[in-house]
């Protein structure tokens, strides 16, 4: 049935390319007031079929198992976290809004897919020692904020509830303010990952929130309970974690439940399924030597462009409201 429902469109492809995604946004913000699942259903298929029938026919019939999964989004919605607070709108737009997406740059031919990402759902490299370098010597300039309960942001979902928290978090870690200076060099960095992260996920990408902060030595490097947990972010608002000093068990890390411990240089950066591998924190282990663990939060988001302008849209804000 997906393969009969792929080629009625297939059917109409040409061999010339071209579509105004300027149309598409101006639909989006009027289906963002009306918060109609069906009516974004509707003008995105409109949009990709439009996008099929100028795709080349090699790329079309590359692309078929992507415009399926697009397909099937209208009668499956991924149920990746569903707080009650939250609209119906808000996680089926996150469902069907990548999947269009990826389907819009496949067909575009605008990446080249990861295979190994999608088989072991994460995938790690190391960032080049001179841009690592100075990141590094602005962060050492960077000052030292507080987490506060009341820093939420209206258009994203956040850390609710956080003021019996605040006082620990406070006492675990050093929250960095980051400023111009700091994002100046991150954006270099990220245009190194640019493609990386592309051939990962599927689509140009954008970046959707930047955290950092420093996590104390201690005697137990994770939380008494174990710290295992998943994000519960939408399947496509994913992490990239950036380890400036580098990382390990003994200086601080990340662990999935399998086992698998991130270790490497200065630089070293993993991105990863953060809503479907059970994951930790590990914190360096006390001792009269043992630094802060520092890490670099990027969260990101499929875009049918690239936006690798940093945003920090706070330390309590998780992922935005809306995918595009």
């Amino acid at each position: 049935m997906r393969v009969v429902r792929f080629f009625l469109v297939f059917a109409f492809c040409v061999q010339v390319f071209g579509y105004d995604i300027q149309i598409l946004e101006e639909h989006l913000k009027s289906i963002e007031k009306n918060q109609n699942p069906e009516e974004l259903y509707t003008v995105l298929s409109e949009t990709l079929e439009e996008v099929v029938r100028q795709a080349p026919s090699y790329r079309c019939l590359a692309s078929a198992e992507a415009v399926n999964d697009f397909i099937d989004a209208k009668y499956i919605p991924d149920t990746f976290f569903n707080p009650g607070a939250l609209h119906d709108f808000v996680g089926y737009s996150w469902t069907v809004y990548p999947k269009f997406l990826r389907a819009y740059a496949q067909l575009n031919g605008l990446v080249e897919i990861d295979q190994k990402y999608a088989a072991q759902l994460f995938q790690q490299g190391v960032i080049s020692s001179d841009r690592i370098t100075s990141f590094m010597t602005t962060l050492n300039q960077a000052k030292i904020i507080p987490i506060l309960a009341s820093q939420t942001n209206a258009k994203y979902h956040n850390h609710y509830e956080f003021d019996s928290q605040e006082e620990y978090y406070n006492k675990i870690n050093k929250y960095l303010l980051l400023e111009d200076v700091q994002l100046k060099a991150l954006k270099s960095i990220l245009e190194e990952l640019k493609l990386p992260i592309a051939s990962c996920i599927g689509s140009p990408w954008r970046v959707v929130n930047v955290r950092c902060w420093k996590s104390h030595p201690r005697e137990l490097q994770y939380d008494v309970e174990g710290g295992w947990h998943t994000d519960g972010f939408p399947y496509d608002a994913k992490k990239i974690m950036l380890y400036p000093k580098g990382c390990s068990h003994e200086i601080g890390t990340t662990q999935f439940i399998s086992g698998y411990d991130v270790e490497g240089p200065p630089g070293t950066w993993l991105l990863f399924e953060n809503t479907k591998i059970w994951h930790r924190a590990i914190c360096p282990q006390l001792s009269e030597k043992a630094q802060d663990r520092l890490i670099v939060e990027i969260t990101i988001a499929p875009a049918y462009k690239f936006e690798l302008e940093p945003i920090c849209a706070g330390h309590l804000a998780l992922w935005p409201l809306t995918p595009w």
